[in-house]
């Protein structure tokens, strides 16, 4: 799978803003580099007269989501993205690992009632 992000007009329109997205963006694709591939992240801004730009960002991956958002203070730092972004990629594996394990419930739910169906259909239903 590939991995990609987008980073919306509003920012790539302000240098400034693009700077700093671009080099979040990195500092985020080295936090997560050791997990799976097949992660999309997208950048956009959220601007509110009277108060500092918030930039919002969406990690996606196997179907599922996080988000989350920085300061223009904390997007400028390095280790802030990563202590916002690591527990956030823990959050969605374990939506992952839910979802697997949901559907897996249902395979067997699934499988019990075909097996009782053929039990009874057989006459070998107790």
């Amino acid at each position: 799978m590939t991995e990609s992000s987008v980073i919306r007009n509003e920012i790539t329109q302000r240098p400034d803003w693009h700077k700093l997205v671009v080099r979040a963006d990195e500092w985020v694709r080295q936090s997560l580099r050791q997990w799976q591939s097949g992660k999309n992240i997208e950048w956009r801004v959220r601007e509110t007269p009277g108060s500092e730009p918030r930039f919002l960002f969406t990690i996606r991956a196997n179907g599922n989501q996080v988000e989350g958002e920085f300061s223009e203070v904390e997007i400028a730092d390095r280790d802030a993205v990563r202590r916002k972004v690591v527990p956030l990629w823990g959050e969605l594996i374990d939506k992952g690992v839910q979802q697997t394990f949901e559907s897996l419930h249902q395979l067997l739910v699934d499988w019990r009632s075909e097996a009782r169906e053929e039990e009874v259909a057989s006459g070998h239903a107790n």
